[in-house]
Parts: C-alpha cells; sequence; structure tokens
C-alpha cells in the first residue's frame, strides 16, 4: 500500500505529513508514503489494483488531464469522491470557480456534474461505472470505476440496486442518477414560469395597467389601418 500527498503534507496550515505520520505510528502501519503532486503521476510508481482519488478532482486546474494520469495507475478499480455541481443540466458539464468563488477557497476550481464525471472514467477506460450518494453532503458524490464489468462482480460484494448503489451502466441507474437532473431543472422551470405568471398578473392588476388600456387599443387600431 501508497499513500500520496503534496498539499496538504506540505502545507504549514494542516501539518498533514505529522499527521499521517501519528497515525501510521498509532496504528503501526507499514502502508508506505509518497511526496507527489497529483499532476507528476505517475512518475515511476507502478500500477496497483486500487487507487483512491478522494476530495482532489476539483482541485485540479486541469481536472481532465489529472485524472487520466491517476487512473494510469489503476489496474482494476479507482475510487473519485468529489465535490459536484450542475446537478440541474442535462448533459456532461463543469462549472469553473475564479479566484474564492467557491467556500471562500482558491483551490477549489471545478465542479462537475454526475454525467461529466462517469464520461471522464469511460474516456479514461472504465467499463463499469458505480454511484453513491455521499452521505453527509449532497453536493458530493462517490464513483466505484472498474474496468470491466467482469471485475466489477469481482469485487463487489452485493448487486446493484439503484436505491443505494447505483449502476450507472444501466437505463435505472442513469435515470436514477442523472434523472435527477431533469427533475431538478423541471421544478426550477415550472417556478420560473410560475413566477413570470403571477408578475402578469401583477401588472395587469395595476393601476397604470388600467389607466394606459385605450392607448394599446389605439395601438392595435394602427397597427392594423397598416
Amino acid at each position: 500500500m501508497l499513500a500520496t500527498d503534496s498539499y496538504v503534507w506540505r502545507s504549514p496550515q494542516f501539518r498533514g505529513r505529522e499527521t499521517f505520520e501519528l497515525a501510521r505510528a498509532c496504528l503501526d502501519s507499514d502502508v508506505g508514503a509518497r511526496e507527489i503532486d497529483p499532476t507528476e503521476m505517475p512518475g515511476d510508481i507502478e500500477p496497483v489494483d486500487v487507487v483512491l482519488f478522494l476530495g482532489v478532482l476539483y482541485h485540479m486546474i486541469e481536472p481532465a488531464t489529472v485524472l487520466q494520469k491517476v487512473a494510469s495507475l489503476a489496474k482494476d478499480l479507482l475510487v473519485v469522491e468529489t465535490h459536484q455541481d450542475l446537478l440541474g443540466l442535462d448533459r456532461p458539464a463543469m462549472v469553473f470557480y475564479p479566484g474564492t468563488t467557491l467556500a471562500n477557497d482558491a483551490t477549489n476550481w471545478w465542479g462537475p456534474n454526475p454525467e461529466c464525471v462517469t464520461e471522464l472514467l469511460a474516456t479514461a477506460g472504465f467499463g463499469a461505472v458505480f454511484y453513491q450518494r455521499h452521505p453527509v453532503v449532497a453536493e458530493r458524490g462517490i464513483y466505484h470505476a472498474f474496468r470491466s464489468a467482469g471485475t466489477a462482480r469481482r469485487y463487489l460484494r452485493r448487486a446493484a440496486d439503484n436505491a443505494t448503489l447505483f449502476d450507472l451502466g444501466s437505463e435505472a441507474g442513469r435515470r436514477a442518477i442523472f434523472g435527477d437532473a431533469g427533475a431538478v431543472m423541471s421544478t426550477r422551470l415550472a417556478a420560473e414560469r410560475d413566477a413570470a405568471v403571477a408578475e402578469v398578473a401583477r401588472m395587469r392588476g395595476s393601476t397604470s395597467w388600467v389607466v394606459t388600456a385605450p392607448l394599446r387599443v389605439c395601438a392595435r387600431v394602427v397597427r392594423g389601418w397598416r
């Protein structure tokens, strides 16, 4: 096993490497440690069966490129946990956060939607992708990307029920996750429509609308003459 990090381990604010070493000592763990930035992967690191890429993707200025690099290290399974956005958009997309737009954190760059992450994983060579909703933060998602359906069957201890574990290769799984986007969009459009209808009703009930009614009639008559 190998643990890697760069930003948090080097940060005097987080003191991540000290925390890691403390945990490793307390657990008497023999897990290896390598200080390397995700943009520098794979470097001379050998591929392994399982790679965990947790809470990193949206911090990368070039997330698609970095995901490809990290994916090259996973022989069987890549687990990606990430912040998400654009959940109401029914096509693969990412939103860009300039400066400190997201959570006042200048290291937060991107918010992909589930369709985008799924397609990026497919592009990286993963033939079976399963999704779990984050247990605490609604905007985050967890993806289990396997090289093939056969690999997924070897690893998974239970079948996808498309209620807690979603098979994004199935119509039911995709509808359950990507369909949420359509539901959100429909709700938003309905709210905007209702607001517009209410605004028109208020306008037509106003004194100015009543007073200017003769002018509108005259305008229609003039247009008719033309």
